[in-house]
């Protein structure tokens, strides 16, 4: 509770003096000239993990995205006579009832702390095993049996890594996804205020680990797992951290706050090119992963012929390399099938990582993704989309599998 009042206050005082300091939030030219266009995505259906569980990384993550919309919406325009929430012109008190409501919803189901938990049985349930998102009695664990995690280790042991760091993952890709639906679709319900809430709880979280406040934290079992993947799993263990992997967790911890580079969060959703044809912004990231971490700069563009390209360059890091990645794809890019008009998202991935994606491997492995989505119109206010969607051996945020593995979404 004492670490929950901290946030509050700290992140009140952030969106107040952030909000209220720079009343004018987007770009001049090209996005002043954006109409604002409110998406609410439903996944119906994601296989293969849905064949036996529920709901899948995407499902979860989708799903807690329109929560925080739509209740950003809700409470704007109650506050507003205008019907549009877009500019980040509200007053005090909407700023205070939204910072509130997006700090307490971590106990809330369909709140950062249960998509944070559905992570973590995302990534165990992908190996089928069965867990319990305890969020549904106001307490932020996961529960499940201390031998499936032995199993897991003996038999997959960069899943179980991949399990401890996937809920933070989390945090950090419902960050990236408003600040898309933002950019690209001009819908910006003050959610700068969730992106503080999220990546500043992270960093609050990482501190509290190596202050030794929550010895059993998330991060104080992932560094132990990512150093001993032959050891007693560290619930069998004496639970106590080498110096080595102390100041690991301790660089972690450091390399964490390059997460607030972000002019996102500022209120900032773009900035134009001279000519005034292009909208650019571009932010950075640090991730933990089943081999050590990732640096990322992700990289947003469009531009007045409805050209959405969205990229991210890596930087793959474990004990003995430093390898490179590259994501790009055309969010809803406009086509015509059978003369009627629908949105296709083609998006291609490769990369350099670990061989067996584990923090000594000392050889790296070429591995890639690629995906289509379609999206259909069906009336004037819904639209269908199916996508499919096929990896490599490979970690990618927001997938649960680390092997290689073929995905078929639809909602």
């Amino acid at each position: 509770m004492q670490r929950l009042l901290k946030l509050c206050l700290l992140t009140l005082a952030i969106n107040i003096t952030t909000l209220l300091a720079a009343p004018t939030a987007q770009a001049d030219g090209l996005a002043s000239h954006d109409s604002e266009l409110r998406i609410y995505e439903f996944p119906l259906l994601d296989f293969p993990y849905n064949s036996s569980r529920a709901p899948s990384m995407r499902q979860s993550l989708q799903l807690s995205t329109d929560f925080y919309l739509a209740s950003h919406n809700l409470i704007l325009d109650g506050f507003s006579d205008s019907n549009s929430s877009s500019q980040n012109q509200a007053g005090f008190w909407p700023i205070v009832a939204l910072t509130l409501l997006d700090i307490s919803s971590i106990y809330a189901p369909l709140g950062y702390g249960w998509t944070h938990e559905e992570w973590h049985r995302a990534a165990l349930g992908q190996r089928g095993i069965d867990s319990k998102n305890n969020i549904y009695q106001f307490n932020l664990f996961t529960t499940f049996q201390i031998n499936d995690l032995a199993n897991l280790k003996r038999n997959h042991p960069q899943d179980l890594v991949r399990m401890l760091s996937a809920g933070m993952e989390s945090q950090y890709e419902q960050t990236l996804e408003v600040e898309k639906q933002a950019f690209f679709n001009n819908h910006q319900p003050l959610t700068n205020i969730l992106g503080i809430v999220t990546i500043t709880s992270n960093i609050v979280y990482m501190g509290q680990c190596i202050s030794n406040k929550m010895p059993d934290g998330d991060c104080n079992i992932w560094v132990y797992e990512l150093f001993r993947p032959t050891a007693p799993s560290y619930f069998q263990s004496s639970k106590i951290l080498t110096p080595e992997e102390k100041n690991y967790l301790r660089r972690q911890h450091d390399l964490s706050y390059l997460n607030l580079v972000d002019p996102f969060l500022f209120g900032k959703r773009g900035f134009t090119t001279p000519s005034g044809n292009w909208m650019w912004n571009a932010n950075l990231r640090h991730e933990l992963t089943p081999f050590g971490y990732t640096l990322a700069s992700n990289v947003f563009l469009k531009n007045r012929d409805d050209l959405n390209i969205f990229g991210t360059v890596h930087l793959y890091k474990n004990d003995t390399g430093t390898y490179p990645g590259l994501d790009i794809s055309l969010p809803h890019y406009p086509v015509t099938v059978f003369d009627k008009p629908v949105h296709i998202t083609p998006r291609l991935a490769v990369w350099m990582q670990p061989e067996n994606l584990m923090f000594r491997d000392t050889t790296a492995k070429l591995g890639g993704l690629i995906s289509v989505r379609l999206d259909v119109p069906v009336g004037k206010k819904w639209s269908v989309y199916a996508e499919v969607e096929s990896k490599s051996i490979g970690w990618v945020a927001a997938n649960e599998y680390l092997g290689n593995n073929l995905s078929v979404r639809m909602g």
